[in-house]
């Protein structure tokens, strides 16, 4: 086990030796690389009239499983605790997997998803945005100048939260429509860029497909997706 491992468990109060024996080593279990597709966009929101058909799935890129119990917790705690040890493992993990997976050496623009001023106030930071600063840190040293951090192009309107609505079709339908692009001269680096999407989790992936429809109207060339848990 690897002393940043230690160090998270320590934070999370979990019981190293319990933890090891339930769910290995914490750097095993979020080494993997997984890619899903949401094909809500094509079956439900076609049949809601949300979306035009000739949308193609979400693919969400995520490097573990959010029905690990260990990983939920630790997730948790970063979000509503602020714990700095979680958001530095969480980073660098996933900036270790968006590294490696990238097949061509070509500028990408990271949007974390935006929170509204409330949630901000509620929860006393806002995680993606953390989460994308540390991440384009990484890459940036990796990669020099190939990765560039915007965080003044997307918004999010006030909306309740998807874990009010009680099934999956609810909140899909509640996610429509909630986020947009601000139009000023910074607006315009969206035009033929390729755009990397930073969050959490990724529940429904309503989210980030509205996200996704924001950026295609914007112009953009491409639209990746990049999450902790699936």
């Amino acid at each position: 086990m690897t002393s940043l491992t230690k160090i998270v468990y320590f934070a999370l109060g979990i019981d190293t030796k319990k933890t090891e024996r339930e769910y290995g080593d914490l750097d095993k279990v979020v080494s993997a690389h997984f890619v899903r597709r949401h094909d809500f966009p094509r079956i439900l929101a076609c049949e809601l009239n949300l979306i035009p058909r000739q949308t193609p799935p979400l693919t969400v890129h995520y490097i573990h499983s959010y029905r690990n119990t260990a990983i939920k917790n630790a997730i948790w705690r970063m979000k509503f605790n602020n714990n700095k040890s979680m958001m530095d493992f969480f980073s660098r993990q996933l900036g270790e997997h968006i590294f490696g997976s990238a097949t061509e050496k070509r500028p990408f623009i990271i949007i974390p998803v935006p929170t509204t001023r409330k949630r901000e106030r509620e929860r006393g930071s806002w995680t993606t945005y953390h989460l994308a600063k540390k991440i384009h840190r990484h890459l940036q040293i990796k990669t020099k100048s190939t990765y560039s951090l915007e965080t003044a192009l997307l918004y999010r309107k006030e909306s309740p939260r998807q874990s009010h609505h009680a099934n999956r079709e609810e909140r899909i339908d509640a996610m429509q429509n909630i986020f947009y692009i601000q139009k000023t001269r910074r607006s315009l680096l969206l035009k033929g860029a390729h755009i990397l999407c930073i969050d959490d989790v990724c529940a429904t992936g309503a989210t980030l497909a509205d996200i996704r429809r924001v950026c295609n109207e914007a112009g953009c060339a491409s639209f990746t997706a990049w999450v902790i848990a699936d």
